[in-house]
C-alpha cells in the first residue's frame, strides 16, 4: 500500500469543493430559498454511487457532499499495470444530477502521481 503523499493540490481542491457548497447552502437560506429536502439530497448521492461500479480501474467514493442538484465525491482506487507499476489514484469530482441522471460531470485528479505512474522513466 502507498503512503498517502497526495499532492497539496488535490486537497486544496477538495476544499475549494467544501467551502463553495457551504457557501451555497448559507445563500440560499439567507435569500429565504427552501433547499432541498433530504430524500433527494440522498437520491442524488446514491445515483453517484452508481456511478462507481464496474470497469477496468474501479473507483469507491470515500466522500460524498449533495447540495440540491450537485454531489461533490472524493475517490480513490487501485489498479496494477503489466510494467509493474501500481497506480492509486485519489480524485474530487463535481456531478451535476437532474432527475436521477448524471448530466455534468467534473473530475479533478492528482497530475503528479498519474505522471509517476503513466510517464516518467
Amino acid at each position: 500500500m502507498r503512503k498517502n503523499n497526495q499532492s497539496i493540490g488535490s486537497n486544496a481542491v477538495l476544499a475549494l469543493l467544501v467551502a463553495v457548497a457551504a457557501l451555497g447552502c448559507a445563500g440560499q437560506q439567507q435569500r429565504g430559498v427552501a433547499t432541498d429536502a433530504p430524500s433527494t439530497t440522498e437520491r442524488n448521492k446514491g445515483v453517484v454511487r452508481e456511478f462507481y461500479v464496474g470497469g477496468s480501474l474501479r473507483l469507491a467514493p470515500t466522500t460524498l457532499i449533495a447540495e440540491g442538484e450537485w454531489v461533490f465525491a472524493e475517490a480513490s482506487g487501485r489498479a496494477e499495470l503489466r510494467n509493474g507499476r501500481v497506480y492509486e489514484p485519489h480524485s474530487a469530482w463535481v456531478f451535476h444530477v437532474e432527475d436521477g441522471r448524471i448530466v455534468e460531470i467534473r473530475e479533478f485528479i492528482d497530475t503528479k502521481h498519474s505522471y509517476e505512474v503513466f510517464l516518467s522513466p
